[in-house]
């Protein structure tokens, strides 16, 4: 590492969860804070101000990390507001659900760019800064404890942590001296769409040989054992109470209330499925939420309401499915989060930037053929109602 005394870190996805408690550890630790967010532009201005409180510089940098020109600049750009770079921490993850049956070259793919490709890219231009500046720097990717137990569930997001995994020793090997690499894999550390709720969680938080799983500081003090002790790279911890010790046959994030892990047997048949086929759609209806639309100065200074309509066609389908688990359908609840996540990432001048945005992050769904999506402004004029209507994929 740099011995300068204002080191500087990168973290990804810390306007939120595990990334923002991350940025904090790290501001309390002493160092300056790049805060990098896609989708949670308000969090990271909270991010960025909680350590200006700690007496820390910090700024805020959007980037799509989907997107390979985003990511190249993305450090540049930190170098050149802070004067130097000397640690990214990859937190930013995809978590979207698919199974084997479900599996898709565009569900792959969203999830390799994010989880696998930025994080490589981002350590690869560390290493060209800190060469440059005749210094070391230290690159940390979160992985996943379920790499060590696996289990067939989020299938395309387990095969990117699985590449970033085999990266992590790769890098480590191919920018040493310059850079050292290190994995940080929590086990079960926060809530999930998923689950029914906080009991539910805390009772699988439990699921292991110490009694509990990894917190958000637990995690946050790894990251800052990797960055503060120079003689590990190509390594990870596995900072998860010990649940890498166990065998969990489903995700934990599927695992029914009430239901505990058990050893690994072989799968009970699948109830047949209806013979009947036909089209499933999936309709959100009147999701209303504040955004900041529109070129107005008012609607500059202040968010306003929007309301959004969206329709997702699955295909043709069987009138019932397999079994009744939530595996074997595109979660609605997942469904709801993404379009407000979408739709609050950052201010949009465009009514139609915000909705083609929306468009295309929902046609990356599992199993999702067509969306038609609509967004309406019921307060841009006293006198009606202003809405646009998208429609793309197979109708």
């Amino acid at each position: 590492m740099s011995s300068t005394t204002a080191r500087t870190a990168l973290v990804t996805g810390a306007g939120r969860r595990i990334g923002r408690v991350i940025a904090l550890a790290l501001a309390r630790a002493g160092w300056q804070v790049a805060v990098h967010y896609h989708h949670s532009r308000t969090g990271a201005a909270e991010v960025t101000r909680e350590c200006a409180a700690l007496g820390r510089s910090s700024a805020a940098f959007d980037a799509n990390l989907a997107d390979e020109a985003a990511v190249r600049a993305l450090l540049p750009q930190v170098a050149a507001h802070f004067g130097g770079v000397d640690a990214v921490i990859s937190s930013a993850a995809l978590f979207d659900y698919d199974d084997a049956a479900a599996f898709g070259h565009a569900a792959l793919d969203a999830h390799m760019h994010v989880n696998a490709a930025a994080p490589v890219l981002l350590a690869q231009a560390l290493a060209d800064h800190v060469r440059a500046r005749g210094a070391t720097g230290c690159a940390v990717h979160l992985l996943d404890q379920k790499l060590w137990n696996p289990n067939p569930d989020f299938f395309s997001y387990t095969l990117s942590k699985a590449a970033l995994r085999s990266a992590t020793t790769l890098l480590a090997q191919a920018l040493a001296p310059a850079v050292r690499v290190v994995g940080v894999a929590p086990g079960l550390t926060l809530d999930s769409p998923w689950m029914a709720d906080e009991a539910d969680f805390q009772r699988l938080h439990a699921q292991s040989p110490l009694g509990r799983s990894s917190t958000p500081d637990d995690v946050a003090a790894a990251v800052l054992f990797a960055l503060d002790n120079p003689a590990v790279t190509g390594a990870t911890l596995l900072v998860d109470g010990g649940q890498h010790l166990m065998r969990f046959e489903r995700d934990f994030s599927m695992m029914a209330t009430g239901q505990t892990p058990t050893p690994a047997a072989p799968p009970a048949p699948a109830q047949p499925a209806s013979e009947q086929r036909g089209q499933r759609r999936i309709i959100i209806s009147g999701l209303r939420f504040d955004a900041s639309l529109g070129i107005l100065r008012r609607e500059r200074r202040a968010a306003q309401p929007i309301v959004v309509d969206a329709e997702l066609n699955m295909g043709a389908q069987p009138l019932r499915p397999p079994q009744d688990a939530i595996s074997q359908v595109l979660d609605y609840r997942r469904v709801r989060e993404i379009i407000i996540e979408e739709c609050t990432a950052r201010h949009v001048n465009l009514l139609e930037s915000m909705i083609g945005r929306l468009a295309e992050r929902l046609l990356t769904l599992p199993g999702v053929i067509g969306v038609r999506v609509k967004i309406s402004k019921p307060e841009i004029f006293p006198d009606c109602e202003v809405a646009m209507q998208a429609l793309a994929g197979q109708w």
